[in-house]
């Protein structure tokens, strides 16, 4: 590490600065302007306390000071040389210091920052997760910006440019990169590829490629291989080093009463336990997995007409479990989508206003892209599964906050709509989501939740083989029982109705009770042939319920 320093400190001394941050070629000057705009659009700095960890001679900690406002920012670096051009150049910027430091070793206390800027660093750093972990220790807020590990020219520009070399740059792959950030504390919130024109070039190449810059930003995939950097914006979901809960190494189980009425002693074993912790895999709480056909023992509760799991997971173990969720149903959820906006019709022309809109259990954000063509101008998701967030169009991934709900992070009569599609099912305490989203509706605004229907024909058909007895559902509802609840947290005009839904018919055949031996070839065949994308719509046994707020 003292040689990577040395490399720096004196590049600052004979420059009187880093060479792509005093190089006057067009190339440095946009690539750099770039990674600027790339920070700055990916976190929120006004008003906030920052530290920019790893920053040099200061270049892109000035332009962070003068355009995101901050209330102070601190910049952070082991070269000494480096923080002294920063000094030098402070200016009449009051907010703004620097100081020499080890971005191992952070020399403040937990949490004194707001906000952590890690732009650039990693790739030159030994022990990268180490210093995004003291990130989140101090602040609970981090950006990441570094080279894409996947852009294969970058690769090579690392073993031929002589720059590359000496400055011991290794670039890493997006995946390695959020894994480090999972296990140095942080739940990502937003990904981004950005950039095309490479920092050394010739000006009509670097032209040319500003040129095309949009377009690979735009292109899907493209972006993934071909954008020069990726930012990551992540909170910290907990102090670092806890040890988070896998769901197939334990299952912690805690009784409760009717999660709907709170009664307790009338409710009746509505289905034994049919649970096996070491056969649940990274899909075990995905949405529109192939069954595994387990669930916990189920009551049914003679008041309200719930059944609901009793005993069952705690919260905690239910947030790293989500969060760690692995996502392969993009097409799926597109079609859900589709079919969800729809049903929206309806209800959009009862509404006293068309903008605000907040959907719950947001997945990879399809339906937001639906609320967008709408019409509605402020929407936000909020979703708990990493995996889907990074599988969301570039549209909409901005607007999809990672972790698990709660109103406490929004304003009380804000949104219009609020959506909740096959998320009650999943939380510990319905009851007490379905006030909140009330809570945070405008007079006369609406929310939207689809279920299962347990007393549906396909669920009584089916039996214990219908895939919506799964280990994800925490309680089924009917529609006596959906009714009951939003009855009993607010909502009036409340309507609730059976639904269709319209999938591909490789997804049917995915969810119906077929033995392994013959439902595994006959995927593999659908999937190869164009009868399995054929869209069919069925009665699959859903409910929608919509409340308006008096």
């Amino acid at each position: 590490m003292k040689a990577k320093v040395q490399v720096f400190d004196q590049d600052a001394s004979s420059n009187d600065g880093y060479v792509y941050t005093t190089e006057t070629r067009l190339s440095s000057r946009l690539a750099t302007q770039k990674l600027e705009d790339l920070i700055l659009e990916a976190v929120e700095m006004e008003g906030r306390r920052v530290v920019d960890i790893g920053c040099g001679d200061g270049h892109f900690t000035r332009h962070f000071f003068d355009r995101g406002r901050p209330a102070s920012i601190v910049g952070l670096d082991p070269a000494p040389s480096a923080i002294g051009v920063a000094e030098s150049k402070i200016g009449e910027r009051g907010g703004m210091s620097f100081v020499v430091g080890d971005g191992h070793a952070l020399p403040w206390p937990d949490d004194n920052f707001d906000l952590a800027i890690i732009q650039g660093v990693l790739h030159h750093d030994d022990e990268p997760q180490r210093t995004i972990r003291e990130a989140f220790r101090v602040a609970r807020e981090v950006v990441i910006l570094e080279p894409n590990g996947n852009n294969l020219g970058l690769k090579v520009i690392e073993k031929a440019s002589r720059y590359h070399r000496e400055h011991f740059e290794r670039s890493y792959s997006p995946l390695r990169l959020l894994r480090w950030i999972k296990r140095g504390g942080g739940s990502v919130t937003r990904v981004k590829f950005g950039g095309f024109v490479p920092m050394f070039c010739p000006d009509w190449f670097a032209r040319t490629s500003k040129r095309l810059e949009p377009l690979v930003e735009k292109t899907p995939l493209g972006n993934t291989l071909a954008c020069a950097v990726i930012v990551v914006s992540a909170q910290r979901y907990s102090k670092p080093g806890r040890t988070r809960l896998r769901p197939a190494a334990s299952l912690a189980l805690k009784a409760r009463s009717c999660p709907l009425c709170g009664s307790e002693g009338d409710s009746k074993v509505f289905a034994p336990e049919k649970l096996d912790p070491a056969k649940l895999g990274r899909l075990a709480f995905a949405s529109r997995k192939l069954p595994e056909y387990m669930h916990y023992r189920l009551m049914a509760c003679p008041v309200c007409d719930v059944v609901y799991a009793d005993p069952a997971p705690s919260n905690d173990l239910l947030g790293s479990a989500y969060e760690q969720a692995g996502y392969d149903s993009s097409e799926e959820a597109a079609f859900a989508a589709r079919t969800y906006g729809q049903l929206l019709r309806g209800i959009i022309e009862h509404l006293p206003s068309k903008r605000r809109a907040l959907d719950v259990g947001a997945g990879d954000g399809a339906f937001l892209e639906t609320l967008l063509d709408a019409g509605f101008s402020d929407v936000i998701g909020v979703e708990p599964s990493t995996a889907p967030i990074l599988a969301a169009a570039e549209r909409v991934r901005p607007f999809i906050r990672q972790g698990m709900f709660s109103a406490k992070d929004f304003t009380p009569g804000y949104f219009d709509l609020i959506t909740c599609f096959q998320t009650l099912e999943h939380v510990t305490d319905p009851a007490a989501l379905s006030q909140e989203v009330h809570s945070l509706l405008a007079p006369g605004g609406a929310a939207m939740f689809v279920c299962h229907d347990r007393r549906a024909l396909s669920a009584r058909a089916l039996g214990r083989k219908s895939p919506i007895f799964d280990i994800e559902h925490l309680q089924l509802f009917s529609p006596r029982s959906l009714r009951y609840l939003l009855e009993h947290t607010g909502y009036v005009r409340v309507e609730v109705k059976p639904m269709f839904n319209r999938y591909p018919l490789r997804y049917w055949t995915k969810l119906f009770p077929l033995p392994a031996a013959v439902k595994k070839p006959l995927l593999g065949a659908l999937g190869s042939t164009r009868l399995g994308s054929v869209p069919v719509s069925l009665p699959a046994g859903n409910l929608v319920a919509v409340g308006y707020k008096g």
